[in-house]
């Protein structure tokens, strides 16, 4: 290998070991498998690397349906390394036998190394308090401090003071605003990376996973009309109704930013004063796909950005499937955000600036500090079992719902909701968490992704139980969560550059973002059902593939002009969905409807109680541990397998 890319893979590999979790028990092994580095020809373009990615995360994802199965999960892509400057590209990743030889063979790919990880035997005891951590199901109350395991004060390879691009969540040129009392010049060759150079300040807070809708998602939904597409002038009216909602939202919060300013304090919860931050608790009703993208704080620019190879958000973030007209669907949120220190005394750093370059270098936000905590989500659907129309459920499943962020028992009016909402729908819940509490209710607590058998009392009394969890760890975590973003206007310097730069406006290139994601999510769903349709044959089913990738590479040629250029997004991202309608969904709904059949709703809500009713026997009949599994979990299981029956018609 060249000396020259093997240092700068080595570089990349240093710092992210350094964030990854490590063994540290005595008796881990001195060298951890990591799989294999794959370095490509020298002279290719970024575009090149972009595509070889899309065909790995192709074939990556065949071998794990047919051989791979569950073991294949922890498998695929993990970091790319690009510099088109120089012509170097490449990707490490953990791959099967079958994908990795397809990898060596490819005529992009000039030679495969295995990667290996050398550890050092590190006792981390000491950053929590005592000798051993609690385990949370075991106590009361949460320890004192569950232990920082993010040492950096900064997220990833993000620093304060550096230049932020919120339409892709990308860092840009270091040092951009600096804080003279550390530094007592301007430092022009301070060591930065290029703005465009995605390996050293591109922040990847999830690996990619793609949309996990699968088949049973779609019972219950017509498919000709769920894949129907916005026309234009609806799409258009849209962002013009939410381009003014958000300049109204924008006006506020600086408002109320200027009032926490003049009295220098934080909000604080009111049962734990010392805890400096906000919780925020909250539910909505989510009407359709791009409302609840909105809710859950989705980046559809950096999603379409990131597709295939990183990602800002899970996969279970973009099912969209769930979210139709047979059913009624609320997105629940706790958000903890502990904010740290935002110190004052900073100015515009002069000697990094370049006229004409403003944009491009520095973003439209920079980045004044961090903040700490985490984010959990519950996607919770109402899905109808009868006639009962939707106005008449929805006011019992809001004050079912009521429970959200109060402590205590379950009131008369919330367990009155839950009786009613029962009789007439089938409730499923799935869980998401961001941040570093993520790993302490997933790991520690075993928090599961989704709760769907049981009562509507049982399962949103268990949600309940998990939210109740989650917000007592708020304030003993101290991670850097995320960036505390701020507008270069409030920058002393900014206002005196020779050319008068302005931040790049992507209000506008985000809300079409969002339209344009929820398109390629349907594209990745229809795909899907396609490629595990039987009765179509493989050469269509190529066919479907090849379509489905030059989709998503159209979406993100789209994202880099907008970024480059927001006031072209508009006309640029109307002509981007006519041809993804055109070209993929409006080309093949016939044949996905035909793959579907024709759903039968009340088919699937005779087979969802049917699996309801034998969970409900199961957890009544069993009180202890079933062949060494928890009785929630056996039980589950137990009401799935009737719930496959019943559908296949063997029950």
């Amino acid at each position: 290998m060249k000396f020259m890319h093997w240092s700068l893979v080595a570089s990349a590999l240093l710092q992210s070991a350094a964030a990854a979790p490590q063994d540290t028990g005595k008796n881990a092994d001195a060298t951890q498998e990591l799989g294999h580095i794959v370095v490509l020809k020298q002279g290719l373009k970024d575009e090149h690397l972009d595509k070889h990615l899309d065909w790995v995360n192709e074939i990556h994802k065949g071998s794990l349906n047919s051989r791979d199965g569950a073991n294949g999960q922890d498998k695929g892509v993990k970091h790319t390394y690009r510099s088109e400057s120089i012509g170097f590209h490449g990707y490490s990743g953990r791959f099967s036998d079958e994908v990795l030889k397809q990898i060596k063979d490819h005529e992009h790919v000039d030679f495969v190394e295995e990667d290996k990880r050398n550890t050092l035997e590190i006792d981390t005891r000491e950053e929590v308090q005592g000798d051993k951590l609690p385990e949370p199901d075991k106590v009361d109350t949460p320890p004192e401090s569950v232990g920082n395991q993010n040492k950096n004060n900064a997220v990833g390879r993000l620093t304060r003071g550096q230049g932020y691009n919120t339409f892709l969540e990308k860092g840009r040129i270091a040092d951009a605003v600096i804080w003279p009392e550390n530094k007592k010049r301007a430092e022009p060759d301070a060591p930065a990376a290029g703005a465009g150079n995605d390996a050293a300040q591109n922040e990847i807070v999830f690996d990619f996973t793609p949309p996990t809708t699968d088949l049973g998602d779609f019972e219950g939904v017509d498919a000709a009309e769920y894949f129907k597409t916005p026309k234009p002038d609806e799409v258009k009216n849209r962002i013009t109704e939410k381009l003014k909602k958000l300049k109204e939202e924008r006006k506020k919060q600086r408002e109320e930013k200027k009032k926490l300013l003049e009295s220098n304090n934080l909000q604080s919860r009111a049962d734990d004063p010392n805890c400096p931050g906000t919780l925020r608790k909250e539910y909505k009703f989510v009407e359709d796909y791009n409302t609840y993208l909105e809710t859950v704080g989705i980046s559809g620019s950096a999603a379409i950005s990131g597709w295939g190879q990183s990602a800002s958000v899970h996969g279970n973030y973009l099912n969209q499937a769930k979210i139709n007209k047979n059913s009624l669907t609320y997105v629940a949120i706790l958000n903890v955000e502990r904010q740290l220190s935002q110190p004052g005394g900073f100015q515009f750093n002069t000697a990094r600036y370049k006229p004409g370059r403003f944009a491009k270098d520095f973003g439209d936000r920079w980045i004044h500090g961090f903040k700490t905590g985490g984010k959990m989500v519950a996607r919770v659907t109402f899905t109808f079992k009868d006639d009962t129309k939707a106005k008449d459920v929805k006011a019992h499943a809001e004050a079912a719902l009521s429970f959200w962020g109060v402590k205590g028992d379950l009131s008369v009016d919330v367990k009155k909701g839950m009786e009613e909402v029962n009789k007439h729908t089938n409730v499923d819940v799935s869980l998401i968490y961001e941040g570093e509490l993520a790993i302490f209710m997933g790991d520690k607590e075993g928090s599961p992704k989704s709760i769907s058998f049981g009562s509507a009392e049982a399962v949103l009394s268990q949600v309940k139980s998990w939210a109740d969890k989650f917000e007592s760890y708020a304030c003993k975590h101290d991670y850097a969560y995320g960036p505390l973003l701020d507008e270069y206007d409030v920058v002393p310097g900014f206002s005196d550059l020779e050319d008068s730069p302005e931040a790049p406006d992507y209000d506008i290139a985000r809300l079409y973002a969002v339209e344009i994601l929820a398109l390629l999510v349907k594209i990745d769903e229809q795909k899907n059902i396609l490629d595990s349709a039987k009765e179509l044959d493989d050469k269509k089913k190529r066919e479907v593939k090849t379509a489905a990738i030059k989709m998503v590479s159209e979406g993100k040629k789209w994202v880099k002009t907008a970024e480059e250029d927001p006031g072209k997004a508009e006309e640029q991202a109307a002509a981007l969905m006519k041809n993804l309608s055109d070209n993929f969904i409006d080309k093949y709904r016939g044949d996905v409807a035909s793959a579907l059949k024709v759903n039968d709703p009340a088919g699937f809500a005779k087979c969802k109680k049917l699996a309801n009713d034998k969970a409900r026997e199961c957890t009544s009949t069993h009180k202890e541990k079933q062949d060494g599994v928890d009785v929630i979990e056996f039980c589950a299981k137990e009401a799935n397998d009737v719930l496959n029956q019943c559908r296949a018609g063997t029950l």
